[in-house]
């Protein structure tokens, strides 16, 4: 997938600065519909140390990691897309949006 660069308002790097360590980016893109199109397209960078996340609020942040920590025998997997929460459950194997 290639982005031109007028499809990107403005990057920012997130922590300090250490030698020899990579920080995390957070690009703000001009078009909702870039931004969703890459998060769609995530599973493409498996394996090549690329990670692609939303940048989501504390809140938001808290439950989706307790989703996925605290049921994993229950959940198969959970995400976030357009800042809402999904949890993909073993029982019914249908996506469900959960709500706090």
């Amino acid at each position: 997938m290639s982005i031109v660069p007028n499809e990107i308002g403005i990057t920012h790097r997130l922590g300090q600065f250490k030698p020899n360590s990579i920080r995390p980016v957070i690009v703000i893109f001009v078009r909702r519909q870039t931004k969703i199109d890459i998060l769609r397209k995530t599973k493409l960078f498996n394996g090549s140390g690329i990670f692609v996340n939303e940048d989501l609020t504390k809140l938001n942040a808290e439950v989706l990691a307790s989703v996925r920590l605290k049921h994993p025998s229950a959940v198969e997997k959970s995400w976030s897309f357009e800042g809402k929460i999904f949890a993909l459950f073993k029982e019914n194997q249908h996506a469900t949006q959960i709500k706090h």
